[in-house]
């Protein structure tokens, strides 16, 4: 028991203060208690000191991701499981002097990161997983950090300890990854096996239909003008880091100058890269509808203050004329998503 206890005593003090991470090349490590001032978690306590030590019998614990871009005013969502009943987490970014006291309430459920229905390839995959959300400061220096976790039950009794890095990057980056880009096709995997695809045709029709309105075209009653719609859709990765992804329907009718419009939606934010880990993170701060007839009005409009995650995975491949993102929510799982790309003018 003296040897058990003498293990347990050695993780306190040491698992919290080393990083077995020497730190990507090129890539400067942040100093620890300054990189715990930049984390925001809801609901969390900053206490003095080193967390409690693992205990002999705690709860499951464990990560689903040990690396992660963190993005300046809108951070990352930490993938992990353990049990259903957890009370809570504990983090310490590595060698810091002080630790976070996480209670269970501030996790969640993880969202499917293309969860949009009026979007792209949306809403594929149920993940059934925990986030917790850890924002970061607007203006952040750039520069990696690690951090140690464990989870707690209501009884005291603590998990053991895991440790993942957190890369902060700037807004653009990668070259490569500037212009104009299609949807092409969505592939989604379960262990390794295809289990579904979509393709995205570009000025798809969208179907015949008709009006069923009071009223007329030209002296022919709307329910007798048939209608169809060319759907397209593209995302535009600007080197400022600004970002928009666009879907416009345009709008043909088989009797001309029925005054119909063309209707385009557009989600406004940033992208960044990470060359550390080769990931792409896009995020969404403002939606607006119907841009090309209400430009300007509110009504129309949405802003994400804190940031939306809309797609975040490694970049499969890039070159002049495609581009195919991964998403995995467990790096070490079969589960994943491939979209793909085509350039264009």
């Amino acid at each position: 028991m003296k040897f058990k206890n003498l293990l347990l005593l050695f993780s306190a003090l040491t698992f919290f203060t080393f990083c077995s991470d020497d730190g990507e090349e090129g890539i400067k490590d942040l100093d620890p208690n300054v990189a715990t001032e930049y984390l925001l978690i809801d609901g969390a306590t900053k206490i003095i000191g080193a967390p409690p030590a693992p205990s002999a019998t705690g709860p499951n614990f464990s990560l689903l991701q040990d690396d992660y871009s963190g993005l300046p005013g809108v951070g990352f969502e930490l993938k992990f499981n353990t049990d259903d009943d957890f009370a809570g987490l504990y983090l310490q970014v590595d060698g810091a002097s002080s630790y976070y006291d996480v209670p269970a309430a501030s996790a969640n459920g993880l969202r499917t990161i293309l969860s949009n229905p009026d979007r792209a390839f949306a809403g594929q995959r149920v993940v059934e997983n925990f986030g917790l959300p850890i924002d970061l400061v607007e203006t952040p220096e750039t520069g990696e950090f690690c951090i140690y976790i464990c989870a707690y039950d209501e009884n005291g009794n603590i998990s053991q300890i895991e440790q993942f890095c957190v890369i902060i990057t700037n807004w653009g980056g990668n070259n490569q990854l500037v212009g104009k880009w299609k949807y092409s096709k969505y592939e989604d995997f379960e262990d390794g096996e295809l289990v579904d695809s979509e393709t995205e045709e570009w000025g798809a029709l969208d179907g015949e239909y008709y009006y069923s309105s009071e009223g007329d075209c030209n002296g022919i009653s709307w329910d007798s003008v048939a209608i169809t719609t060319k759907a397209y859709a593209w995302i535009e990765l600007m080197s400022s880091g600004a970002y928009t992804d666009n879907y416009l329907d345009e709008i043909q009718s088989s009797t001309p100058d029925c005054g119909l419009e063309d209707i385009s939606d557009i989600y406004i934010g940033n992208w960044s890269y990470n060359a550390g880990n080769n990931t792409i993170a896009i995020v969404d701060f403002e939606s607006k509808d119907d841009v090309l007839n209400h430009p300007n009005d509110p009504e129309y409009a949405e802003v994400y203050e804190e940031g939306s995650i809309y797609i975040y995975g490694t970049v499969e491949s890039v070159n002049s004329t495609t581009l195919v993102i991964k998403e995995q929510d467990d790096q070490n799982s079969g589960d994943y998503s491939l979209i793909y790309f085509e350039k264009f003018n």
